[in-house]
């Protein structure tokens, strides 16, 4: 990206010539930190296109690119198999070895042959039918042995409660709000599969479809019926008329007509291993209830619909949804709708879903959890070829968090439990929609349209035509939590309609993207809108390349950022648009001016750019690195080198088992050290901790030992208090084994917290002479804990320190001391030129009794922050009222008017409640 600054100075204007410049530290900033740790989370259900997206929140806009490209080769040649192939390696799960279609002519499958089938079709079709039956059995047997790796009870456990991850016992959505038990259990349950072998499976139902869709003109002259059973499976081939199909069957093929399905269809039905069932044409009903159609609930599932306009009714986890398996629905050409429940139409937990509609003019509606949605160990992948289509995901509902809040169109969400700290997190998965052609109509609620919410990745590529997307919040490339969102539109004059918190806008330590590459284009939002971003750490980008643009908006948007709560955690955003005239109406009045050929800044952290540049959309994109930047293989196109995914965990290891882990750790590539984090992690929340020699081993380990490794195990020192890991943590930083800062200043925040002989001098050492501000900050506040006479030299040097995060953390950690002399320290941080290094000082002297410190603190809340609102409860009134009492917190929250009005009335009355 640093070659398209030297272009910004020289195309800007010289009275705005240090914009770009602005521009280019933004983009050339290190992102890449270990930001699930810093939040205290314990994330399980790692994916890498994740963890490479947020580790490289730049290379987000390529990756979508990249594989958005090499889904709509094979598409174009109805490539199904190919197809299948490039969004599983798009979704991180090696596809190597075999070739599968050079392995149909040479493999040595199952002989097993259909008595009575020569006779009655056609020799190639017997053939080509046999080898399809023999494929489908070996899927089958791929299947059945990963899920003979849980008991009956336990497949019967998910199969009742598969809708408890999303509903409470009541029936209401309870996906944001409740605790994380069951997603522990479901997690368990489903690291026992292989994910890899059960990709390959679905490799071997694709091709399987292939052969049967190559041979539909000879099939559909076959008049009478015929059925096989081997063993408890059924093949079944049925004529050209119009049938009614009401008995489930594992393998079906209709060789066309008007048909009615009342059957499985496809779908696995919540019993079978895998199903399979090809139509080959006519203007069919699909009538299903749960895991039809193409779904994998505890196995896997395909339909294959090769011609008409068809229509498919269904309940929930059906059409393409994979749940603990995989789904496959695949439709080649007609005017079809598409009508569900929830979790459908490519929703994938725990397993990989694709739906491919390959041409015609399409209708999608749900409850909600559809159309490319994903969450712990999905990926779901939704490929619409051509046509003008209408996707409905969601309900119009007076409540926001109900099952008809969407969560859909290439959107993925993970899940946590408040508060986070000591209990998992899970990631969100992968969701993916693709749609090559056509004026599409899209319609969501949130966390839609390349949306995404804690630790998911979402993203939604649309090509040629002129489209509409509507949605209420966090849609249009827009997060919140650790995720990463990305929307591109390649061409067509299109209308972005987003109420709050859409269109290129990062939250919380998640990046968002935006980009319209062509068109004229209306853009109309309510606030943080358009590039803007909020909370921690976050990014949000958003880029219209060409065309005559509108752009509607409210407060909080275009390169607007909200100020954090300190200074080292600002968010960072960008408002780009490089050709076109374009109007921005209304003008709001929030202190950026914003216009056709201006630039502007908030502060330096929100940067926006209107400007004729002679570059191309696409050269554009290629100033975006090309690979991530991230420490491990991450390769879309090519292919993984190992098995990133499919390992199964070891859950239930024992203790023992658990002793040897340093060892191999030391030794293993990232991937496989991500998998035993989560096996370790799995078995604390078993109860099944390890014994108190594990947890130093991890840290001591050798000098190389991975920066990744030692932020993991600082969290875990510091969060259960382990104070045995004291001196192996001070072992680590005194040997500087950590390659990244970031590391560094966890072991740093666990050594302060557990203390040891040696903490005090190390943290003193590292806050006196330490190069990085955010080691010094930790050092600062740690000292500032522990308190004592030796270290007030320390603490008063860190008063000079010219890094306000120093200073901020010093007064933090005086609050929760004994140390005396506190104001005495803090009194000259009364008048620091930093607002939020003034605030903390002033608070730390209402904590000593200091009461003319509360009116101070209280016009000083004027300036907005993200810790002068409502944020979790965890905002300045709040610790205010820990002092003056919670009851004033209680009552007033953080109306400052409030807070204001009964401080002079308390100094008035001689009431206060201020500590003495």
């Amino acid at each position: 990206m640093r070659r398209l600054i030297p272009i910004l100075i020289l195309l800007a204007a010289p009275a705005r010539a240090e914009m770009p410049e602005v521009m280019g530290d933004l983009l050339a900033a290190d992102l890449s930190l270990p930001r699930h740790a810093e939040a205290y989370y314990h994330p399980l259900g790692r994916n890498p296109v994740t963890d490479a997206v947020l580790g490289d929140p730049l290379y987000l806009p390529v990756y979508g690119r990249q594989v958005s490209k090499a889904l709509r080769a094979p598409a174009a040649r109805d490539d199904l198999l190919g197809l299948l192939e490039a969004a599983q390696r798009g979704a991180a799960l090696p596809v190597t070895t075999p070739d599968y279609r050079a392995w149909l002519r040479d493999a040595e499958l199952d002989s097993i042959e259909i008595p009575g089938l020569d006779a009655a079709l056609d020799l190639q079709d017997a053939r080509s039918i046999t080898r399809a039956w023999q494929l489908f059995l070996l899927a089958r047997r791929i299947a059945a042995d990963e899920l003979a790796k849980l008991d009956e009870s336990e497949r019967a456990w998910i199969l009742e409660n598969r809708e408890r991850l999303f509903f409470d016992e009541e029936g209401a959505y309870a996906y944001f709000t409740h605790d994380t038990a069951v997603a522990l259990k479901l997690f368990r349950l489903a690291s026992r599969l292989d994910r890899v072998e059960l990709a390959r499976a679905q490799r071997c139902l694709a091709l399987a479809g292939e052969l049967i869709a190559a041979r539909r003109e000879s099939l559909a002259r076959v008049v009478r019926p015929f059925e096989h059973r081997h063993g408890e499976t059924l093949l079944r081939i049925t004529g050209r008329g119009a049938d009614l199909h009401t008995e489930d069957a594992d393998f079906l093929i209709d060789c066309g007509g008007e048909d009615i399905y009342r059957n499985n269809a496809g779908g696995n039905g919540a019993r079978l291993p895998a199903a399979f069932c090809v139509d080959l044409g006519g203007d069919d009903i699909y009538e299903g209830a749960l895991a039809t159609q193409g779904a994998g609930l505890l196995g896997l599932g395909m339909l294959a619909d090769l011609g008409g306009d068809d229509l498919y009714l269904a309940d929930g986890f059906s059409q393409g949804a994979a749940f603990l398996g995989g789904g496959l629905l695949w439709d080649l050409s007609g005017d079809d709708e598409y009508r569900a429940a929830f979790f459908a139409q490519s929703a994938a937990a725990h397993g990989f879903s694709l739906l491919w509609d390959r041409a015609g003019h399409d209708r999608y509606t749900a409850e909600g959890f559809a159309q490319a949605a994903a969450t712990t160990g999905g990926s779901a992948f939704m490929v619409e070829s051509t046509g003008d289509d209408v996707l409905r995901c969601g309900l119009p509902a007076a409540e926001f968090w109900t099952r008809a809040m969407g969560i859909g169109q290439g959107g993925a969400v993970g899940l946590r439990d408040y508060p986070w700290k000591r209990k998992p997190a899970f990631y969100g998965g992968l969701a993916f929609l693709d749609d090559a052609a056509g004026d599409d109509d899209l319609w969501s609620v949130a966390f839609c349209q390349g949306g995404a919410y804690c630790l998911g990745t979402g993203v939604m590529v649309n090509g040629a035509g002129d489209d509409r997307y509507v949605n209420r919040s966090n849609g249009h490339g827009a997060v919140v939590h650790l995720a990463a969102g990305l929307m591109i539109d390649e061409s067509g004059d299109d209308r972005y309609d987003g109420a709050w918190g859409s269109t290129g806008v990062g939250g919380d330590r998640g990046v968002g993207v935006c980009i319209d590459m062509a068109g004229d284009d209306r853009y109309r939002g309510g606030a943080h809108n358009l590039g803007s971003a909020r909370k921690p750490l976050a990014l949000g980008l958003f880029a219209d390349l060409s065309g005559n643009d509108i752009y509607r908006f409210e407060g909080e948007s275009c390169a607007k950022v909200q100020r954090p709560r300190d200074p080292g955690e600002w968010p960072r955003a960008l408002f780009i648009d490089l050709s076109g005239k374009d109007l921005y109406a209304p003008a709001i009045p929030d202190g950026l001016v914003r216009g056709d050929t201006l630039a502007w800044s908030f502060e330096g952290h929100g940067v926006g750019l209107d400007a004729e540049l002679p570059i191309s959309p696409t050269a554009f994109l290629d100033f975006l690195p090309t690979r991530p930047r991230v420490t491990f293989p991450f390769d879309p196109i090519a292919g993984w080198p190992g098995n990133v995914q499919g390992t199964p965990l070891a859950a239930d290891s024992a203790t023992a088992t658990l002793r040897d882990w340093p060892a191999e750790l030391s030794a293993a590539g990232f991937d496989e050290r991500r998998r035993l984090y989560e096996e370790l992690d799995l078995a604390r929340w078993a109860g099944a901790v390890p014994d108190a020699a594990l947890l130093p081993a991890l840290i001591a380990g050798d000098p190389d030992a991975p920066s990744d490794r030692l932020a993991y195990a600082a969290v875990w020192a510091e969060l259960d208090s382990l104070t045995e890991a004291g001196p192996a943590l001070a072992r680590a930083l005194r040997r500087d084994d950590a390659d990244a800062d970031a590391a560094r200043r966890l072991l740093l925040r666990a050594l302060g917290h557990v203390g040891g002989s040696e903490a005090d001098t190390l943290l003193a050492r590292v806050l006196l002479h330490d190069f990085d501000p955010g080691c010094r900050r930790e050092a600062a506040r740690a000292l500032g804990i522990r308190g004592g006479r030796d270290n007030l030299t320390s603490l008063r040097d860190a008063l000079e320190d010219p890094s306000p995060l120093v200073r901020i953390s010093l007064c933090r950690g005086l609050r929760d001391s004994e140390t005396r002399g506190a104001l005495s320290l803090v009194r000259p941080l009364f008048a620091d030129s930093v607002l939020q290094v003034k605030r903390q000082a002033l608070l730390t002297a209402v904590s000593v009794g200091h009461k003319p410190a509360v009116g101070a603190l209280l016009e000083s809340l004027a300036v907005a922050t993200l810790d002068t609102g409502e944020n979790y409860g965890q905002n300045l009134f709040a610790d205010l009222a820990r002092y003056l009492g919670e009851e004033h917190y209680e009552r007033m929250g953080t109306d400052l008017a409030a807070w204001r009005a009964w401080w002079r009335e308390a100094q008035r009355s001689g009431t206060t409640t201020a500590p003495e």
